[in-house]
């Protein structure tokens, strides 16, 4: 039997059912027609190639991170893409917990610094609580402009535990804290136009204890967080 076809123009049932289901369970999300989901655009990282690569330039809505060796440019994709997004009217958020942006180097590279929020801060509660409220207060005071921001580097952000040497209290793995720390960003995206980019250290990791013969041999590598 061929399957019914919805009439143009005329509400979807299951669609509107759903979206009363979903507002009752308090759904952290939207539910919409795929047809009603806007493109969130993108933001050029100032390099073409890396533009071809990620489909046109960092986009919005969704997290963008950037890793590698040290001194490899990864500070400086941040910069160009803090420079592109003011350009195109967005306003951008700079955390900067490696302490190493140079106004007037950032000012060659088109930065306008008074109009960049800068963050300087090593600490990573304070980092994820900070982007939190500032993402928010952001859109709240300009709900039509995007915002983009910019963490150099997440590899440098200390969980407070250690800093302040409460190892006993160290219940959970560096690892785990920026992975909770990046999903509350990504509930960030809910509010239109938010792009968020990362820049992160590629490690090689040490062999601990005994390994299997066919992984002593692998070079492994990791960023710092997994």
């Amino acid at each position: 039997m061929a399957a019914s076809k919805a009439s143009k123009g005329k509400p979807d049932k299951l669609l509107a059912a759903v979206k009363v289901v979903a507002a009752k369970r308090g759904l952290a999300g939207r539910v919409m027609m795929a047809s009603e989901k806007a493109e969130g655009g993108r933001v050029s990282t100032g390099c073409l190639a890396l533009d071809l690569i990620m489909g046109g330039g960092l986009h919005y809505g969704r997290p963008a991170e950037f890793f590698g060796d040290y001194a490899t440019g990864k500070s400086l994709v941040l910069l160009h893409l803090a420079s592109e997004a003011q350009r195109a009217g967005a306003k951008v958020i700079l955390v900067d917990s490696e302490k190493s942006y140079d106004p007037p180097f950032g000012t060659t590279l088109g930065i306008d610094n008074t109009q960049l929020i800068y963050v300087e801060t090593m600490i990573l509660e304070d980092v994820s609580d900070l982007i939190m409220f500032t993402v928010e207060r952001a859109r709240t005071d300009e709900p039509g402009r995007p915002v983009v921001l910019l963490i150099d580097s997440l590899a440098r952000l200390i969980p407070r535990h250690r800093l302040e040497n409460e190892l006993e209290k160290a219940d959970m793995h560096r690892a785990q804290i920026l992975k909770k720390a990046t999903e509350r960003w990504a509930t960030l995206f809910d509010l239109g136009q938010v792009a968020i980019a990362w820049a992160n250290q590629q490690w090689e990791r040490i062999p601990t204890g005994w390994q299997p013969p066919h992984l002593r041999q692998e070079q492994k590598t990791a960023t710092s967080g997994g």
